[in-house]
């Protein structure tokens, strides 16, 4: 399971349907569209879902609110590009422009 390391603490992360349908609630989001719109402050409330669920996998289970983390992002610039590029990697998104093969 990938981990985040905020203020000392290690966090599991887990970009699973639970965490993306507990995001979507959040939002008050009826489906996943909010995923094609992602602001900071939603990558913020994702990124905390996806704590949550990696956190409850571990069998640490707490309900973390996105104010704890967003309160700190000072100090942690690079959190949330982190998390960003964790989520990428579980989602299965390339890095990388696809390129067409011609056959």
């Amino acid at each position: 399971m990938d981990q985040l390391t905020y203020k000392g603490q290690i966090f599991g992360v887990e970009c699973n349907f639970n965490a993306l349908c507990a995001c979507a609630d959040m939002l008050g989001a009826r489906d996943f569209g909010y995923l094609d719109n992602m602001t900071l402050g939603r990558w913020l409330q994702l990124m905390t879902c996806c704590i949550n669920e990696g956190e409850r996998l571990s069998g640490r289970p707490h309900d973390h609110k996105p104010e704890e983390f967003g309160t700190g992002l000072a100090e942690s610039a690079g959190l949330v590009s982190e998390f960003i590029a964790i989520y990428n990697r579980q989602m299965g998104a390339s890095d990388a422009p696809s390129e067409k093969k011609s056959e």
